[in-house]
């Protein structure tokens, strides 16, 4: 199928309505999925899965049609979770939060939104893509609704979000948030650093090293903490809360060591304190400033 896809390096983003829903995103260093409205009935919700790539071209038409013939041409084809050479799909989400997945928190637990019930693409171009996912779920007898934009550009590993809440209509303003990082290894150590504004995980996943972390205005910092769920799984916060308007702004990704650039503990930790000391001052794309920018009220709880 790799013949028949572009080669060049671009940012990309789709919609995947044969595959359950998901929607994926990548450039030319790392790719990610989130899980639709197909898949409401499974464990799945709003976390944010990793795809691993090794190549800077896009990856994700490919895989999903060669996941898609692995049962008729199984001796050629491969399914996205092994690995096709250029990268694979390794990491596991359930339903944790994943890389960078956020809730609202309260009574010292997670108040998962369930998954996106629609999606929209702003712009798709060959520099940056800009979609949003709107989600909705019952919080404590009140709907909570949001409205995540997403930004990603060329040559950063992290992607941009920016979440608008509301609350039975009105804005969710000062609403306790905590976005997450779900370890993959038992054991794995999170590291914290509130006063930097990022937090993150290194560790072995597969043979690779594996760095995830998130990057947030260290105002915007309530805490950070490891929190284990009933379930027995562990997940590392940053507790925030939205401001006056219900929203809230982070970025969150990854660096893969099979990939060749990312490969050290060392390295991941200094990429992020860099990414952070410059991309949360100047975001990619300030969309604070667009009036289109809304929380949207499709969908049920």
């Amino acid at each position: 199928p790799g013949q028949f896809l572009p080669a060049t390096p671009r940012t990309y983003a789709r919609f995947v309505p044969e595959r359950m829903d998901d929607f994926t995103w990548e450039n030319d260093l790392v790719a990610f999925r989130t899980y639709g409205p197909a898949l409401r009935s499974g464990p799945e919700n709003s976390g944010i899965d990793c795809w691993f790539k090794r190549v800077p071209y896009p990856v994700i038409d490919k895989w999903y049609i060669q996941d898609r013939l692995k049962l008729e041409y199984g001796k050629v084809n491969k399914p996205y979770h092994d690995d096709q050479g250029d990268g694979y799909d390794v990491y596991k989400v359930s339903d944790t939060r994943g890389c960078g997945g956020i809730s609202a928190w309260a009574d010292d637990k997670l108040y998962n939104s369930e998954t996106y019930v629609a999606q929209r693409v702003i712009e798709n171009s060959p520099q940056r893509i800009v979609f949003e996912l709107d989600y909705a779920s019952d919080f404590k007898g009140k709907v909570l609704r949001e409205t995540k934009r997403i930004t990603l550009i060329m040559g950063q590993r992290l992607f941009q979000s920016d979440s608008k809440f509301s609350l039975d209509g009105e804005p969710a303003k000062n609403l306790d948030v905590a976005i997450g990082l779900m370890p993959q290894v038992k054991g794995s150590e999170p590291v914290f650093t509130p006063k930097g504004g990022t937090m993150h995980v290194w560790e072995k996943l597969d043979g690779n090293g594996l760095g995830t972390g998130i990057a947030i205005d260290p105002s915007r910092v309530l805490g950070m903490k490891t929190f284990t769920d009933g379930a027995g799984q562990t997940q590392a916060l940053c507790l925030a809360k939205t401001d006056s308007s219900g929203s809230i702004r982070w970025f969150s990704g990854f660096g893969w060591e099979g990939q060749g650039e990312i490969t050290t503990a060392e390295k991941w930790e200094s990429y992020l304190k860099a990414f952070a000391g410059k991309f949360v001052k100047a975001p990619y794309a300030d969309h604070t400033k667009d009036a289109t920018f809304k929380v949207h009220t499709q969908g049920v709880p």
